[in-house]
């Protein structure tokens, strides 16, 4: 993403490396092409570990099925015991020689969807997404 002119000059003092913020946005036509849509920033919070909390209501995980090791179980456990909280924790596996896509619901866990559960997920290489 982007900002430029008077959008940058409002929000710069939030955009920093490492920091998540939450973007509230609208679509309009194209400033140079009207066939195009531009994205408009109405407003971006830093999004604090409480602002994080009241808005996240579950925690998906993307795995592709050969990702589906005991090692990587084994890490994602470890990970999860360490955040545990109240979120649902969901999973999405992708099977490329079946087409499918498997949606998942953890039953045994529920997580504290935080930055450094976040972080966890990026070093295990994993795509993640909170709703």
């Amino acid at each position: 993403m982007s900002l430029f002119g008077d959008q940058y000059e409002k929000f710069r003092g939030l955009l920093r490396n490492d920091e998540m913020i939450f973007i509230s946005a609208s679509g309009q036509p194209g400033r140079f092409d009207p066939t195009e849509t531009d994205l408009r920033i109405n407003d971006i919070r830093l999004l604090t570990e409480e602002l994080f909390d009241k808005m996240i209501r579950h925690f998906c995980i993307e795995l592709d099925s050969r990702m589906l090791t005991d090692a990587m179980l084994d890490e994602l456990a470890e990970i999860f015991r360490k955040h545990k909280g109240k979120k649902e924790l969901k999973f999405r596996i992708r099977d490329e020689s079946l087409q499918a896509d498997i949606p998942l619901v953890a039953s045994e866990w529920q997580v504290n969807p935080s930055g450094d559960l976040v972080r966890g997920m990026e070093e295990l290489g994993l795509k993640w997404s909170v709703t």
